[in-house]
């Protein structure tokens, strides 16, 4: 029961005149609660922030991210104030999965965009969550059959 997210706000007044990419500061300061916790969040635009012609970028808060937390967001048809306080976005919080480390970097402290440098895969999700096919891949000689999912609705779907 209740919220699954919790919201953010904007700390400042902001005017967004055009469809450019603009930070907006919260004023809430990272994740981290305990060096060792594995619990990161998926940042989201609330459903009311699209109705506003806001659009927020989804982004990820690593666990060990200890610098204020900025939401990108812009609008797409006209001039836009956002008033401080007002709440645009959300934080999903999310456990990572356990298993063998892919990358291994730092602690983060208060790095944010783009500090994790390469592209590394960040959110794992088990496929069964989704509807699942079967599919038949087949050339001249042989015919290789894999279950998949539909679609995840992600940029990106590695099959391993």
């Amino acid at each position: 029961r209740g919220s699954l997210g919790v919201d953010l706000a904007a700390a400042v007044n902001i005017t967004l005149k055009d469809s450019t990419v603009h930070k907006i500061p919260t004023g809430v300061f990272g994740l981290v609660v305990e060096v060792d916790s594995s619990f990161g969040a998926l940042l989201l635009g609330r459903s009311s922030t699209g109705l506003a012609v806001l659009i927020v970028l989804p982004g990820v808060i690593d666990a060990d991210y200890t610098g204020e937390i900025i939401i990108c967001a812009y609008t797409l048809f006209h001039t836009l104030t956002i008033k401080a306080g007002q709440r645009i976005a959300q934080l999903m919080f999310i456990d990572k999965p356990a298993g063998e480390e892919i990358h291994t970097r730092p602690y983060r402290k208060d790095c944010g965009f783009g500090s994790t440098g390469e592209t590394v895969v960040n959110f794992v999700q088990q496929m069964k969550l989704w509807t699942m096919v079967t599919i038949t891949m087949l050339n001249d000689i042989e015919a290789h059959q894999i279950t998949a999912v539909m679609d995840t609705g992600t940029d990106v779907t590695i099959i391993s």
